[in-house]
């Protein structure tokens, strides 16, 4: 088995990668219907998503997987001028990858995705709430917020809020990517898309 991403490997992601995007835009858009919502986005997405990434990890099974689809997820953060965030997540998916290995055992597969995931969010995240909320300000005009939205935003802004959204993602991930390791195992696997 070759161990370098070959361009048929690359598509794969790339098309896998659209997916993921297709389906957090989606859970994105529900949650941002409150304002808290906002907040557990990653969380939530991360739930859904995992079917995606674990699907990618088994079916390619090189390193560099997760690296390439966790930061191509990441990099819609650009449009909102969120750069140390989506380098924040980058470093994330490398350090996901990393743990997943050799993409030969499905527990530090799983346990690669939730770390990912989770950097993902405080990758995000950290700088609005280092920030004490003046990333956000400082960035109205991209977002075209009214100042009581800003100010019921900044009011959620607080470390408590940010460790239970971490955990939050930690937890939903992990029940997102063992349930898609038995969904991929039970039916996928059986029907011979992946190894």
């Amino acid at each position: 088995m070759r161990s370098r991403l070959d361009v048929r490997d690359l598509i794969t992601v790339g098309v896998l990668a659209a997916v993921a995007l297709v389906i957090s835009v989606i859970v994105g858009v529900a949650s941002a219907t409150t304002v808290i919502g906002a907040f557990f986005y990653t969380a939530v997405a991360a739930f859904f998503v995992s079917i995606v990434f674990l699907l990618a990890a088994v079916r390619i099974r090189k390193t560099g997987t997760l690296f390439l689809m966790g930061t191509i997820v990441s990099l819609p953060g650009l449009t909102t001028g969120n750069i140390v965030g989506v380098a924040a997540c980058a470093v994330g998916w490398l350090l996901a990858d990393v743990i997943a290995g050799h993409y030969t055992h499905r527990a530090r597969i799983v346990v690669a995705y939730v770390a990912g995931s989770t950097f993902q969010f405080t990758g995000y995240t950290l700088p609005l709430f280092l920030s004490a909320g003046e990333h956000l300000t400082t960035r109205n005009g991209t977002y075209r917020l009214s100042d009581e939205a800003i100010q019921e935003y900044l009011s959620y802004v607080t470390w408590p809020v940010f460790v239970g959204a971490t955990l939050l993602t930690a937890v939903l991930s992990a029940a997102g990517a063992l349930l898609s390791a038995r969904v991929i195992r039970k039916h996928f696997r059986k029907a011979g898309l992946v190894r």
